[in-house]
């Protein structure tokens, strides 16, 4: 296509000069689409929006906490059978020949990816195990929102002077078209970023505390 053409396309391109698509890389999280059939409105939210909130639980993830359960109850064997035959249902290149916590937690953070249980898992394991693979964990939790990914159009928004940490999708600007750059905005305007210890528990809305005095705010809040 011309210049022009790629321009007008509706298949391609990034079309905001000013904030990209925030918070995101040049590979995006398609995994929760929706489709119409799933829908029960005829179709109008089968787009990738909806306006319910629905937790959905696959059956990996039932595997996956039971295999768990039985790591905790030292029944390695059962354990590895439910982690391996999610792997080869996957095609992984992996399949793991030993069970162990630390297979199994690397197993769900690929096969559950992007569907909602990572955080929660990330605490309960640091409190239950706290392994060098969950400090891992809560360390990177720490990094969130020190640095968010910008991704760009070079079409439609050329890199400035100002731009700080670009990347471009094939290493160099002349056989690339997309890039990201990385920004601390959050940060730099003096919010709070990066997980905390208080982050572990909500705090408890004031109305609340005033309609019962006996309740103590959680620590940090």
């Amino acid at each position: 296509m011309t210049l022009e053409e790629k321009k007008a396309s509706t298949l391609i391109g990034i079309k905001d000069p000013n904030n990209g698509l925030y918070g995101q890389p040049f590979y995006l999280p398609f995994k929760n689409i929706v489709r119409a059939s799933d829908c029960d409105d005829g179709g109008m939210h089968g787009d990738n929006g909806r306006l319910n909130n629905i937790i959905i639980m696959r059956y990996a993830e039932v595997l996956l906490n039971y295999a768990e359960c039985c790591l905790r109850t030292n029944d390695a064997a059962t354990a590895l059978t439910y982690i391996n035959q999610i792997q080869r249902r996957a095609g992984s290149k992996t399949i793991s020949p030993v069970a162990t916590l630390d297979v199994l937690k690397t197993e769900k953070s690929f096969e559950l990816w992007f569907e909602g249980c990572r955080f929660q898992d990330i605490l309960r394991w640091s409190k239950i195990d706290n392994s060098a693979y969950d400090q891992a964990c809560i360390e990177r939790l720490k990094q969130a929102g020190h640095h968010v990914p910008h991704l760009y159009d070079k079409l439609f928004r050329p890199v400035k002077d100002t731009d700080k940490e670009v990347v471009w999708e094939h290493g160099t600007e002349a056989n690339s078209r997309f890039y990201i750059v990385h920004t601390h905005e959050a940060m730099d305007d003096g919010f709070e970023v990066g997980f905390q210890e208080k982050n572990r528990l909500f705090p408890y809305p004031i109305t609340v505390m005033e309609q019962n005095p006996n309740i103590k705010q959680n620590p940090g809040w």
